[in-house]
């Protein structure tokens, strides 16, 4: 299970696994499997930067054997921790199928007009009208427009914060791809860019 958990675990890469079999030693005796464990860690959530994972580990097991003191209550840990990563993984996946019919025709042409101004070279796209919190419906946007927003993001990475801002997050992932996107919030967090490739 410690080879395991150092596999999957980011933070524990580092780690020796004979130091983390030690750790794990409690909930590995009361018959916890490593999805448990991981259920455990995930509800528990960990620091951004970890100085010795081994501590961080123990810590975050400290309390894991009264908190999920059931085969059952574990078994429902597992479930959420499931059901999360699904969940981000579907909020990950790059849009590749046909466009969904519009479901507000003001709202498509919003976005169409906004498409054209990107591809006259503004690239300042015009949806201010959206309300907040409102996800864009782009589905009048063609393939080659789609192609064109991201060859202009691509160039100005800027387009991408302005669609977020405007066009909501899941809607921005459809058009630019989620690794596009990330690369973009990575930079607007560090001030330092590598793209993969550009937004295709």
């Amino acid at each position: 299970m410690a080879a395991e958990l150092v596999r999957q675990v980011s933070w524990l890469r580092r780690a020796s696994v004979p130091r983390i079999a030690w750790v794990i030693r409690d909930v590995a005796d009361a018959g916890w499997s490593c999805d448990e464990v991981l259920a455990w860690l995930h509800i528990r959530g960990a620091a951004d930067h970890v100085r010795r994972p081994s501590g961080l580990l123990a810590t975050l097991l400290a309390t894991a054997l009264e908190a999920l003191d059931t085969e059952l209550k574990r078994r429902a840990a597992v479930e959420q921790w499931r059901d999360s990563r699904r969940a981000a993984r579907e909020r990950h996946v790059e849009w590749e199928g046909p466009w969904r019919a519009p479901s507000s025709h003001a709202l498509s042409k919003q976005v169409s007009a906004a498409a054209d101004r990107v591809r006259a070279g503004l690239a300042a796209p015009a949806l201010t009208e959206i309300s907040a919190g409102q996800e864009a419906d782009v589905a009048s946007l063609s393939k080659q427009e789609v192609l064109d927003l991201r060859a202009a993001a691509a160039k100005d990475h800027r387009l991408v914060l302005r669609w977020l801002d405007f066009a909501g997050e899941l809607t921005t992932r459809r058009v630019f791809t989620s690794r596009f996107v990330d690369d973009v919030l990575r930079l607007r967090a560090t001030g330092h860019l590598v793209l993969h490739g550009g937004a295709r």
